[in-house]
C-alpha cells in the first residue's frame, strides 16, 4: 500500500524529470536528480509490512480427504469409514479401518475438508442399503444389482461413463441431491469446534473430458445454513 507521503515523494520523481527537461539541465545531471528521488521513493515504500503486527500461528490440516460418500473411495474399498469416522480420526480419536486394524494420528489435526466427490456423492451406501428413493431409478436399480454381485469392474466403468455423459437417466434424483448435500454440510457443522477445531464444508468437482482428470477442490466460507442454498456443481452440469 502506498501511503500519502510516499505518493507524493513518487510525483515529485516524476516532476523532477520534466523540470530537468525544461531547464535544459545536461542529461546526466537529470538522470541523476530522477535516480536520487526514485531512490528516496522507494526506500519510503521498502517492506512496510515488517512494520504491521501479523498473525504468524501455524496450522496443520487436511484439505483434501475422502469417505465411503465418494464414489471411487466406495469402489475401491472404503465401505466403513464413514464421514463421522473421518472427523473423529482429525480429532485425535482412535477408529477402526476398513480392514479391521485401529487407526489413530499422533497428534490431531487442527481443521480438516471432507471433499468427497460431487458425482453420485453418497449413492452407493444408498443404493448397498436399498434405500427406497432410489427405487425408481433405473440407472440406481442396475447399479444396486452390480453391488450385491460384487461386480465393480463393470460398475467402474459404468460410473466413468456417466459422469462424462449427457444422458440425464444417469442424474441422480433432485430430491436425493439436497437430502445427501445437507447431512453433509450439517455433519461439519456438528462437528466444527470454533477455536479449536475447523471443520470446512466442501466436496471435489470431477471433470473428466475425454479421460482427462480436472479435478478441482471446492470449499465454503460459510455454514450449513449458507452453504445448503446451493447444492454441489458436477461434471454432468
Amino acid at each position: 500500500m502506498i501511503r500519502l507521503g510516499q505518493t507524493s515523494a513518487a510525483m515529485l520523481a516524476s516532476c523532477g524529470i520534466v523540470i530537468a527537461l525544461w531547464v535544459h539541465e545536461p542529461v546526466g545531471q537529470a538522470q541523476a536528480s530522477v535516480a536520487g528521488n526514485a531512490r528516496s521513493a522507494v526506500g519510503a515504500t521498502y517492506s512496510p509490512v515488517l512494520q504491521e503486527p501479523l498473525e504468524n500461528n501455524l496450522y496443520f490440516g487436511d484439505l483434501h480427504l475422502h469417505t465411503n460418500l465418494s464414489p471411487d473411495a466406495f469402489l475401491n474399498g472404503t465401505r466403513s469409514v464413514s464421514p463421522e469416522d473421518a472427523y473423529r480420526f482429525a480429532m485425535g480419536e482412535t477408529i477402526e479401518a476398513d480392514n479391521g486394524s485401529p487407526a489413530r494420528l499422533r497428534k490431531p489435526l487442527d481443521f480438516i475438508a471432507i471433499t468427497d466427490h460431487s458425482e453420485y456423492l453418497g449413492v452407493y451406501p444408498l443404493l448397498l442399503e436399498g434405500d427406497p428413493r432410489l427405487s425408481r431409478w433405473d440407472i440406481g436399480k442396475r447399479w444396486a444389482q452390480m453391488l450385491r454381485d460384487d461386480n465393480r469392474r463393470d460398475l467402474i466403468l459404468d460410473f466413468a461413463k456417466a459422469i462424462q455423459s449427457d444422458d440425464k437417466t444417469y442424474d441422480v434424483p433432485a430430491e436425493l441431491v439436497g437430502s445427501i448435500w445437507q447431512g453433509v454440510a450439517e455433519r461439519a457443522d456438528r462437528f466444527n469446534r470454533p477455536g479449536r477445531f475447523t471443520a470446512l464444508i466442501g466436496y471435489e468437482w470431477t471433470s473428466m473430458i475425454n479421460g482427462d482428470n480436472l479435478h478441482r477442490v471446492v470449499l465454503f466460507r460459510g455454514d450449513a445454513e449458507d452453504t445448503t442454498k446451493v447444492v454441489p456443481f458436477t461434471a454432468q452440469d
